[in-house]
């Protein structure tokens, strides 16, 4: 665990956005977020940082100013209006990426993003929204939640995309097979989550989340518009598939839709696939 002050150039270009924006006489309040608010940084952190300002116009008119901000030396900067309103990124010298969030007391974020570490107060609300959005936080957690329809549903759908791989292949339309592959990696990589850590499946950090040997089994779904590499993916999807419907059946019982004559039948259409010759 790293914090802010153990970072010279993050702690300096965060010190620096701090000086600037609190000179704004309509800004009432600053924030951190992320890994900056919980001390889990590195050096290859972003600076998480909200800046609540007392009315829409007054946001308004900082953001529209935001080209000619005096902020610390930088050499490239975003408008990331597709994430969020009045959300700009910067990537300040020599390699720190501060995202930079304008805010109002009416569209502060949510305790799902929290917790929040506030670095600047000017007005009372905003530490009652901190210390209420921090009490929150842990209760929003949004637990793994998977029914057993749903798995028999995703069962079914990934026998039958897996005979749709065999013809893709077959036909030779390998780009339109590795674009979509991602369609059945996200039924695995939903399950392992669900059943061997019963938390919801995210990307974010997930080599710190998920053990080597799952990310091991995972790193193998990802082909590219290659038939060796496409048909090893599939050959690697049907044998996780097949240890997780085991794994599954051995807390749910034998809940199957999907026959052992279809699987078998997908199972030989790859086997028949194999031993073609190009």
């Amino acid at each position: 665990m790293v914090v802010l002050q153990e970072l010279p150039e993050h702690y300096r270009v965060y010190s620096e956005l701090v000086a600037y924006f609190k000179s704004f006489k309509s800004v009432i309040g600053i924030f951190l977020s992320g890994s900056s608010a919980t001390d889990s940084m590195d050096k290859f952190s972003d600076i998480d940082i909200g800046i609540v300002v007392n009315s829409d116009d007054n946001r308004d008119s900082i953001w529209k100013n935001r080209w000619k901000w005096a902020l610390p030396k930088w050499f490239h900067r975003f408008d990331a209006d597709h994430v969020r309103d009045h959300f700009i990124i910067y990537f300040f010298y020599p390699d720190v990426k501060a995202d930079i969030v304008l805010y109002t007391m009416d569209t502060l974020p949510p305790p799902e993003g929290g917790p929040y570490l506030l670095t600047y107060v000017d007005n009372s609300k905003i530490s009652d929204w901190n210390v209420s959005n921090n009490l929150n936080v842990k209760s929003t957690e949004i637990p793994s939640s998977l029914d057993v329809e749903e798995i028999i549903h995703d069962d079914e759908r990934i026998w039958a995309w897996l005979f749709y791989c065999y013809l893709h292949i077959a036909r030779g339309e390998y780009y339109t097979l590795a674009a979509d592959f991602f369609m059945l990696r996200g039924i695995v990589e939903k399950w392992i989550a669900h059943f061997r850590y019963r938390s919801p499946f995210g990307t974010r950090r997930l080599e710190s989340k998920f053990s080597l040997e799952d990310l091991d089994l995972l790193k193998n779904l990802f082909p590219i518009p290659e038939k060796t590499s496409l048909m090893n993916a599939c050959d690697s999807l049907i044998d996780i598939m097949s240890e997780l419907r085991t794994e599954i059946s051995s807390q749910l019982g034998d809940i199957w839709r999907t026959s052992e004559t279809s699987i078998k039948k997908v199972k030989s259409a790859f086997r028949d696939l194999t031993n073609s010759v190009d």
